[in-house]
């Protein structure tokens, strides 16, 4: 299932969320996502694309990054036509 999730922070930083994969582990209530993340920066014209990992927590009633890694990334180039 092909997921997407774009987030812009009104500060050139537009993020973009493809191909997402949720994985629910029971030890410790955390649960794994896995994403193509696009990050651009219209500010620099810099784009870079990659895999990114987050583990997730449910603390207190709310979903928390515990951690956040970032598998690999190249620039996207392509974004801007370049």
């Amino acid at each position: 299932v092909k997921n997407k999730l774009v987030c812009d922070y009104k500060i050139y930083l537009p993020l973009i969320v493809e191909d997402v994969k949720v994985k629910y582990l029971n030890q410790d209530g955390k649960s794994k996502v896995r994403f193509m993340q696009t990050w651009v920066s219209y500010k620099t014209n810099y784009a870079d694309r990659g895999e990114k990992e987050l583990t997730l927590k449910k603390v207190n009633g709310e979903i928390l990054i515990v951690r956040e890694e970032l598998l690999y990334s190249e620039p996207a180039n392509d974004y801007f036509g370049t």
